[in-house]
């Protein structure tokens, strides 16, 4: 028993480590993007959280996001994904970033997502290059530039900066 306390008490905080990591890097990615112009509309980083019993799969969150709106580029929204559950999400721990081809006074939170969400096929590779992708979601239809890299890859601030603010602001 433990050595069973242990191991939880070490994956708990793990897991804390984990989430104060994401956090640093999401708020970096917003610094920067502010210093461009990109501000954030505003609002939470996750949805789809379960407070029921009988739904433990949604207690953690599996993604967070963050979109950024630019007052003197009224065409697209910019966003960021950052996908943390393989099995929900069918392609490895990501951050997935793009231009969403939609005025900001359309905004729609979730349209990254769609984009995402539709296209998981065209994400397998995570190779960091843009891809452009259309999807259609109850009628409403999203298009826009999306790229791909693992998690993994993320290592220090200067790996937020180059691999995913300065290749989101270049789509």
């Amino acid at each position: 028993m433990k050595d069973k306390t242990k191991n939880l008490e070490k994956a708990f905080s793990y897991v804390r480590s984990f989430y104060n990591e994401i956090a640093q890097m999401l708020s970096d990615v917003m610094e920067l993007m502010s210093k461009k112009g990109w501000e954030s509309p505003g609002g939470g980083i996750t949805d789809g959280l379960s407070y029921a019993l009988d739904n433990p799969d949604h207690w953690m969150c599996f993604y967070i996001y963050k979109n950024f709106i630019n007052k003197k580029v009224s065409s697209n929204i910019k966003g960021i994904l950052i996908y943390f559950n393989e099995y929900m999400n069918e392609f490895p721990i990501s951050v997935v970033c793009g231009k969403l081809n939609q005025p900001r006074d359309a905004f729609n939170k979730w349209g990254l997502y769609w984009l995402v969400y539709y296209n998981k096929n065209k994400l397998e590779d995570l190779t960091g290059e843009a891809v452009s992708l259309t999807a259609v979601h109850k009628g409403e239809s999203f298009t826009g530039d999306i790229f791909a890299i693992p998690l993994s890859e993320i290592l220090t601030p200067e790996d937020v900066k180059d691999k995913i603010v300065k290749k989101l602001l270049a789509i």
